[in-house]
C-alpha cells in the first residue's frame, strides 16, 4: 500500500491509498491514523498510514508501552525503512532517552553490510526520541531454526561476529545481543541492529535469557559478554534450545557439528568472562577457517594408529627436531616414485574423461526428445494456427518409444498469472503425478527454478528500480503502455512512476501488481537486472561471479518463456545464457532448451 494523493506536507490533510487486494482507490482522510479497516470493494483489510515528521508510517511491526516499530516510506527519498519510535514518560526517563539517542549517532557512523544503517534519529513534537533506519525484510527466529545447517550457521555467525567487530571498532558494545536484533534476511543475510539500545533503556539484564552471568550479576557489558550472548545463540540455532548448565557439549549431542566448534561453542559459554575468547576476531578465525560439519572419519592404520581428520597419523605431532634425519637419496627415490603415481593417476583421468565425453556424445545423438523442446515446438505451431501463447496446445508423442508428455498434461501445466507458484502448489502437484516418471525429477527441477523468479524480481526491485532510460515504457497485459519507470517493488505489488506526467499530478505514481504487467515487460524486466550484474563487475573476480550469476538469471527467465508459451523469447534467452558463460550448454539441454543463433 502507497500514498496516492495528498496536501501539501504542513497540512497532511487529504490521503487517498489504493487497496493492497483490488488495487481500488479510497480517500482515508477521515479514518483513524493506523486503524485497520475492510475494502468496501473486496473485503481485505488495509492499514491507515500516518504521518510521522516527513514519513509516511505504513504498518505497526511491534508494539510495546512507550515502545512501537514501524515499516515507513521516506517520502524525501521515495525508500522503505524502518522507524522506531520511544515515548517519552514514566517508563523511559529523559536520560534514557537521550542516552538511546547517543549511542544511535554513535552507530550511525558505522557503515558494515551486516549492520543496519542509521538514517536519522533526534525527537518529535511530543518530546519522543524517535530512529529512522534501514527496513530488512526478515523471516522468523523459529523459521530460522527449522532450516539450520552446519553451512548456514557457519554463515550466520561469520556475519554476526563481522558486524559486532565493526561495532566493536566504534568503541561500542552491544549489550543486548538476541533474536530480537538479529534480523534474518529473507536474503539469507544477517544484520545485526540495536547496538547500545538495550543498556541505554535500562533493560533489565536478570531476566534475559541470552545474558551472560556476570552481566546479570551486575558487571558491565563488554566483548566478552556479547560473546556469551552469541554463544546461546549459536547453540539454539544449532539445536533447537537453549543451553542448560550441565550441558552436554555440542559435538557430542548433535554429532553432525564438528569437534572444533563444539570446543569454540563451549570457550564462549564459559562462565568466567576470563575463560571466554579474548577476541572477535580470533572466533571469527575459527569459524572462517573450519567447517562446522564434521568431517569423514580417519583411516585406521594396521598398526591401531589412525588417521587424524587433518591427514596426520600420531606420529605426524611430533616437532620436526625430534624425528629422525632423511637420507638425500631416500628422498630423491621418493619424489621419483610420487611423480611416477602422479603421472599414472593422470593417464587414468584422461582415459576416464575421453570415456565419459564419448558417452555424452552418444546420449547427444541419440534422438532423445526433450518435454521443454518439444512444448516450445508445439507453441510455436499454435501461434501459427492462431492460439494464444501458452495455450492447449501440446506434446505429440515421441516416436522409438521415448518418454514424452502428454498434450493434455502439458496443457494443464500451472501458469499463475503473477509467477506465485507458491499458490499453485496442488496444481504443480497434480502435474508432477501426471509426467512420465522418467521426466518427473527434470521437471521438479523445473518447478523449482520457476517457483524463484517472484522472490528474486521482489528483492531486488526493492533496492533498484528498473530504469530503461527517457524513453523507457512500461507495458501492461491490458494493453496500456505508459512513459516511465518503476522506482521500487515489494511483495504487495510495484510502484510505476510515470515521466509523462508532472510529479505534483496524482496520477504521476500508481500501483499494479505483477499479474498487470505485460509478458514481455515482465522478461524484459527479468534481462535489465542480468545486464547490471555485468555491467556493474569492476575487475576479472567480480566479471566472473557477474557472467555466473547472469547465466543463472538468463537460465531461469528461458525456462519461463518457454514455459508460458513464448518459445522466441526462450531462444533468445538462452542464447544469451551461453554468451554470458559459454561451456554449459549441457544444462539447456536438460531442460530442453535451444539456443538462438548470435
Amino acid at each position: 500500500m502507497r500514498l496516492k494523493k495528498m496536501t501539501e506536507h504542513s497540512s497532511q490533510s487529504a490521503m487517498k491509498i489504493r487497496c493492497p487486494g483490488c488495487g481500488h482507490k479510497l480517500d482515508v482522510s477521515e479514518l483513524a491514523p493506523l486503524s485497520l479497516h475492510p475494502c468496501p470493494r473486496c473485503g481485505v483489510e488495509f492499514r491507515v498510514p500516518k504521518w510521522f515528521q516527513s514519513i509516511l508510517l505504513e504498518d505497526i511491526l511491534y508494539e510495546e508501552p512507550a515502545l512501537q516499530v514501524y515499516r515507513a516510506l521516506d517520502t524525501t527519498l521515495d525508500r522503505e525503512v524502518c522507524v522506531k519510535v520511544v515515548a517519552a514518560g514514566s517508563r523511559f526517563s529523559e536520560e534514557q532517552l537521550e542516552a538511546f539517542l547517543s549511542v544511535t549517532r554513535r552507530m550511525a557512523v558505522v557503515a558494515h553490510p551486516q549492520v543496519v544503517s542509521v538514517y536519522a534519529c533526534g525527537r518529535s513534537d511530543d518530546g519522543a526520541a524517535y530512529v529512522v533506519q534501514q527496513y530488512v525484510p526478515t523471516i522468523s527466529y523459529a523459521e530460522t531454526k527449522k532450516q539450520m545447517t552446519p553451512a548456514l550457521l557457519q554463515r550466520y555467525g561469520l556475519c554476526i561476529i563481522d558486524a559486532l567487530k565493526a561495532a566493536d571498532a566504534a568503541d561500542i558494545c552491544h549489550g543486548g545481543l538476541g533474536p530480537g536484533n538479529i534480523l534474518f534476511g529473507k536474503d539469507n543475510f544477517v544484520r545485526v541492529t540495536d547496538f547500545g539500545v538495550a543498556r541505554a533503556l535500562g533493560k533489565d539484564a536478570e531476566a534475559d535469557p541470552y545474558a551472560g552471568p556476570d552481566v546479570r550479576s551486575g558487571a558491565a557489558v563488554s566483548t566478552a559478554s556479547d560473546l556469551y550472548s552469541l554463544g546461546v545463540i549459536l547453540y539454539e540455532l544449532a539445536t533447537g534450545c537453549r543451553p542448560a548448565e550441565a550441558r552436554t557439549p555440542l559435538h557430542v549431542s548433535h554429532p553432525s557439528y564438528s569437534q572444533a566448534f563444539g570446543e569454540c561453542l563451549e570457550r564462549m559459554l564459559s562462565e568466567r568472562p576470563e575463560e571466554r575468547p579474548d577476541s572477535y576476531a580470533e572466533i571469527f578465525s575459527i569459524l572462517e577457517r573450519k567447517s562446522l560439519a564434521r568431517q569423514g572419519t580417519g583411516k585406521v592404520f594396521r598398526n591401531g594408529g589412525a588417521r587424524a581428520a587433518g591427514g596426520r597419523r600420531p606420529g605426524d605431532l611430533v616437532s620436526p627436531a625430534a624425528r629422525p634425519v632423511q637420507r638425500s637419496e631416500r628422498r630423491r627415490g621418493s619424489n621419483i616414485v610420487n611423480v611416477l603415481l602422479l603421472c599414472a593417476f593422470l593417464a587414468l583421468c584422461a582415459v576416464f574423461l575421453a570415456y565419459r565425453l564419448q558417452q555424452r556424445r552418444a546420449a547427444d545423438m541419440s534422438g532423445m526428445v526433450s518435454p521443454s523442446l518439444t512444448a516450445s515446438k508445439t507453441a510455436a505451431a499454435g501461434e501459427a494456427l492462431g492460439e494464444l501463447p501458452g495455450g492447449t496446445g501440446g506434446k505429440r508423442e515421441a516416436e522409438g518409444g521415448v518418454a514424452v508428455i502428454a498434450p493434455a498434461v502439458w496443457a494443464s501445466r500451472p501458469q499463475p498469472p503473477d509467477l506465485d507458484f507458491k499458490a499453485t502448489r496442488e496444481e504443480n502437484k497434480r502435474y508432477l503425478e501426471a509426467v512420465p516418471a522418467a521426466l518427473q525429477e527434470t521437471e521438479r527441477d523445473r518447478l523449482r527454478i520457476l517457483g524463484l523468479a517472484l522472490d528474486y524480481l521482489q528483492q531486488t526491485m526493492r533496492y533498484i528500480g528498473y530504469d530503461r532510460g527517457e524513453n523507457g515504457r512500461i507495458m501492461l497485459r491490458d494493453g496500456r503502455s505508459y512513459l516511465g519507470a518503476i522506482p521500487r517493488a515489494n511483495e504487495k505489488g510495484l510502484t510505476i512512476r510515470r515521466r509523462d506526467l508532472a510529479e505534483t499530478d496524482t496520477e504521476a505514481s500508481m500501483q499494479v501488481g505483477f499479474a498487470d504487467l505485460a509478458w514481455p515487460q515482465l522478461w524484459d524486466i527479468f534481462a535489465f537486472y542480468a545486464e547490471k550484474r555485468l555491467d556493474m563487475a569492476v575487475n576479472k573476480r567480480q566479471e566472473r561471479i557477474a557472467a555466473r550469476d547472469s547465466f543463472d538469471n538468463y537460465l531461469q527467465l528461458a525456462l519461463l518463456c518457454d514455459w508460458y508459451g513464448f518459445p522466441e523469447d526462450s531462444r533468445r534467452y538462452a542464447g544469451m545464457a551461453v554468451a554470458a558463460q559459454p561451456g554449459k550448454e549441457y544444462l539447456l539441454r536438460k531442460y530442453g532448451l535451444a539456443a538462438a543463433p548470435r
